[in-house]
């Protein structure tokens, strides 16, 4: 009986500690404090650095500069110009679908 005590008190215990695992470091963790490498608030990168209206409108060949950059649903999207992406964000979410299926399409089916 007394080994069967003891398991269930490791047991609980390591129950008790399963929270602070890399996944729950946001309970734990400052936004201001965050760094560049930071992984709990850094957003995905969506189609390697690419244009996203360009991309939207069938064209992968323009590359977005880290200056035009949108933050978007946990992903960061970037634009050649400030005007494409303030046109992309005019209808975003329609745009954020066709970019999604012209990468889908120019990388076979792997997004």
């Amino acid at each position: 009986m007394n080994k069967f005590v003891s398991i269930v008190i490791v047991l609980i215990g390591l129950t008790g500690c399963a929270h602070h695992h890399d996944k729950a470091a946001h309970h734990h963790h400052k936004k201001d404090e965050c760094t560049k490498n930071c992984k709990v608030h850094s957003q995905v990168e969506q189609f390697d650095k690419t244009c996203a209206l360009s991309l939207s409108e069938g064209d992968l060949h323009v590359h977005g500069k880290e200056e035009y950059k949108l933050e978007h649903g946990g992903k960061a999207y970037y634009f050649s110009s400030k005007e494409n992406m303030k046109k992309f964000k005019n209808h975003l979410e329609e745009n954020i679908k066709k970019a999604n299926q012209n990468w889908k399409n120019y990388k076979g089916g792997n997004l």
